[in-house]
């Protein structure tokens, strides 16, 4: 499925000429029952590549989001995740029901990331997959942070989260 213009934060990245990692991609099936997998490597290394290519591989349902510094509004955040969720063909009913983020959610975002998280993950395909890309863009101060933290906790049985970052996963 294609996205509409502009929405290169959501478009699957396109593979030319890559060769299989059947090693990595072992690895990759391994890890799948954890929650979540973080790959960590350095600028052209191939972490998008490696991804991609693994779901289509596989053949996994997948959700991407490719990640910006604009992602630090929390409010952009979670418009373009329910617009990138809105637009795939895994998305089951009340896909469109997602909420946004509005002003009366601020004094309590923890639990309106939880909200919007188990919701997301609830009409997700058993077995899908969801990933953020490029996630070293945000900034270190981001707020972002303690959402994807809480994020990260809500992951039901039989969905993964896949993050791949040329840093390591912050410490808070």
């Amino acid at each position: 499925m294609e996205y509409p213009a502009g929405m290169a934060k959501v478009t699957r990245p396109k593979l030319f000429r890559t060769l299989p990692r059947e090693r990595l991609f072992q690895r990759l099936d391994d890890m799948r029952m954890r929650k979540a997998i973080w790959i960590t490597a350095p600028p052209g290394a191939g972490k998008t590549t490696l991804a991609s290519s693994y779901l289509e591989s596989r053949r996994l349902p997948a959700l991407r989001y490719q990640m910006d510094s604009g992602d630090s509004d929390p409010a952009s955040f979670f418009y373009y995740l329910a617009v990138a969720f809105d637009a795939i063909a895994i998305a089951g009913a009340g896909a469109s029901q997602l909420p946004l983020l509005t002003p009366e959610y601020l004094p309590d975002l923890s639990g309106f990331t939880r909200r919007f998280f188990r919701q997301l993950y609830g009409c997700l395909k058993p077995g899908s997959v969801l990933v953020f890309d490029n996630y070293h863009a945000v900034p270190p101060a981001s707020i972002l942070h303690a959402i994807m933290r809480d994020a990260l906790e809500e992951v039901p049985d039989g969905i993964c989260v896949i993050v791949a970052s040329r840093t390591e996963p912050p410490r808070h």
